[in-house]
């Protein structure tokens, strides 16, 4: 890929940025692809700590990054675009493209990408947990229980992915990694550098990814997203025996025999040790995994619905009241605060989404013959049996009000991130993190936030006509009037105020900008939990 330090920050104010990074259609994908961002000193905003990398990707190290302003501490990736081939740079904005349509809580998150002369930086959610693949180095294989939930995680995600006719292509122990140290730390994956967004019945050629966990499909020809399948199998053969299914060592037993290994994976040549104490259902469930014909290899749906998971299988249970309560009222806020919560929820941390994220899985289940399976975002028909259940109301008309309000990007679906725009503890805001959504929006840096700014990042998801008639509600002070015509941090928190207070007395916002500083100061709260209840322990 030519000369690139990936490492060092860029300060030849000569040098033209490329602009290689490319645009989404919708708010979310904008928000993290960094689009209209004037932000090639990505280090004025992150001091990225080099003296311990975090590990080496594909394209080169991976250090930890601390946001200057809010303290939270992220990944930085480096992906080089100097002296790259179009097929590379085809190959790394196909990567910044997927991850920034991955809205699911258990893939680890992009969070934004700063475009430099020598390629993108990209900030990701940081998970501190270690890899599957150490904490089996550690500790032995899983005991069955155990590799079954998570195997169980994974296979959620895959549907998700699947459902969105995205292949991973590079799935292995060394790309789920655990978000935290805690017993129960949720998985997340990781590394999409190899998938591939594919058509219906679009083929995929060439081996990528690592040889011990690749299908014998993608050595001898076409193939699709059941090579994500085999992989699982892979996983779940390697979690319960400590040892992989398909490798041939060298004569010398000091390194690998990629020929020998390769041929084992196109026989599907693979036993189990002797005197493995596993479950048949463990055994069956692997099996039909690691099938060498993809057509009778297990779908990810098929997968869900698999008897070894029925321990996994959850009853359908009731919404809290108080979400439900925001789910309801979200309706009732403008479409400009709807946006902002929209920009704020892309930024919480783990730790502030707290246990939303059962309340989250509450409502995304598909529920059939073989129980209730997770897919990873919420239809219309869900939401409405949910909160029906719930007993907040059973109003056609206003059930499907607050769906559509929460639906930002208008696709029929509720995603993670909009769930989360409704239902966080937006009362528990702290200056700091205002003023980071405010310069999010303000992505030109001018001290407002202007129709500009809002059209260069809401993408398809509100109209020019929506987006004038958002500013033009707001009362605007006589110094934002005339050329700007744009929102100052003063009067984009007075909108989040009212946001806060929609249910008390509009009397009782106050009514000037010196007023509005003092109350912000007197609110100012540490970042901790933004979840809807008291509850703050993590999920």
């Amino acid at each position: 890929m030519g000369n690139c330090k990936g490492t060092q920050a860029i300060d030849e104010p000569e040098d033209e940025i490329p602009h290689h990074c490319p645009k989404g259609q919708h708010l979310i994908e904008n928000l993290r692809l960094g689009v209209a961002s004037f932000s090639r000193d990505y280090e004025q905003h992150y001091e990225v700590i080099r003296d311990k990398p975090l590990g080496v990707g594909l394209h080169g190290p991976v250090y930890r990054a601390v946001h200057r302003e809010s303290g939270v501490t992220y990944a930085n990736k480096f992906l080089c675009t100097k002296g790259a081939k179009p097929e590379s740079l085809s190959m790394l904005k196909n990567e910044l493209m997927i991850m920034s349509t991955m809205d699911h809580p258990n893939v680890a998150q992009l969070m934004d990408v700063y475009e430099t002369v020598d390629g993108f930086h990209m900030i990701e959610e940081l998970c501190t947990g270690g890899e599957l693949h150490s904490r089996m180095a550690k500790s032995g294989k899983f005991l069955e229980e155990d590799a079954r939930i998570h195997l169980g995680v994974m296979v959620d995600v895959i549907r998700y992915m699947h459902d969105k006719k995205i292949v991973h292509n590079d799935l292995k122990l060394e790309n789920w990694l655990f978000e935290n140290e805690s017993e129960g730390a949720l998985l997340k994956l990781i590394d999409f550098g190899f998938s591939k967004h594919t058509s219906p019945n679009e083929k995929l050629r060439g081996a990528q990814g690592s040889t011990m966990y690749m299908a014998p499909e993608m050595f001898t020809g076409d193939y699709d997203q059941q090579c994500d399948m085999w992989s699982v199998g892979v996983i779940a053969y390697m979690m319960v025996t400590a040892a992989p299914p398909f490798l041939k060592l060298s004569p010398d037993n000091t390194g690998v025999d990629f020929k020998g290994t390769k041929d084992m994976i196109v026989k599907g040549d693979y036993a189990y040790p002797k005197g493995l104490d596993l479950s048949p259902q463990a055994t069956e469930f692997i099996d039909k995994l690691l099938v060498v014909n993809p057509h009778d290899r297990l779908t990810a749906v098929e997968a869900q619905k698999h008897d070894w998971f029925e321990n996994n299988k959850v009853e359908e249970a009731t919404l809290d009241e108080d979400i439900c309560q925001k789910l309801e009222d979200f309706s009732s806020m403008t479409k400009l605060q709807q946006t902002v919560l929209q920009v704020i929820a892309y930024m919480l941390t783990p730790h502030q989404i707290g246990r939303l994220r059962q309340e989250f899985l509450k409502l995304d289940v598909k529920t059939d013959g073989k129980g209730v399976h997770h897919v990873g975002e919420v239809t219309y028909e869900q939401f409405s049996t949910c909160m029906k259940k719930a007993g907040v109301t059973s109003n056609e008309e206003r059930l499907h009000q607050a769906f559509e309000s929460i639906d930002f990007d208008r696709s029929g679906i509720i995603h993670w991130s909009e769930f989360l725009a409704a239902t966080m503890n937006y009362s528990a805001l702290s200056e700091k993190e205002l003023q980071k959504a405010f310069d999010r929006l303000d992505c030109d840096n001018s001290g407002f936030i202007t129709l500009e700014n809002l059209k260069a990042l809401v993408g398809d998801d509100i109209s020019e006509r929506e987006l004038v008639d958002m500013l033009e509600s707001v009362p605007l002070s006589d110094s934002s009037k005339g050329s700007t015509g744009g929102l100052k941090f003063e009067e984009f928190v007075e909108v989040v105020f009212v946001a806060r207070n929609r249910k008390d007395s509009v009397d009782a916002i106050l009514e000037d900008t010196e007023n509005i500083e003092s109350q912000i100061k007197q609110s100012v709260r540490p970042s901790s939990d933004l979840t809807a209840g008291s509850d703050h322990s993590e999920s």
